[in-house]
């Protein structure tokens, strides 16, 4: 996030807005398993989000963020694999 004089870039403004309209756009015309799709995503984004923080920022995770991480890339595998 951008910070221009003490305020929030306004990418986290129009993203709190447009962001409901964005999650019924999807669920409702795509198929059926956007929830999947979705949950899934957010697993990716939290491990890329660390990984980001490290190589940009130079902040590296310690333990517990690599514990978290594995535990949200397990449940990648689980949603993305298991047969149904």
């Amino acid at each position: 996030m951008a910070v221009v004089k003490g305020r929030p870039g306004i990418h986290s403004r129009s993203n709190r807005r447009f962001y409901p309209i964005f999650i019924w756009n999807c669920s409702n015309f795509q198929p059926s398993y956007f929830h999947r799709i979705y949950a899934a995503y957010g697993g990716v984004f939290i491990v890329m989000a660390m990984l980001g923080g490290w190589i940009f920022e130079g902040i590296a995770p310690d333990r517990f963020d690599l514990i978290g991480a594995l535990i949200t890339l397990v449940g990648v595998v689980i949603i993305f694999y298991v047969p149904r």
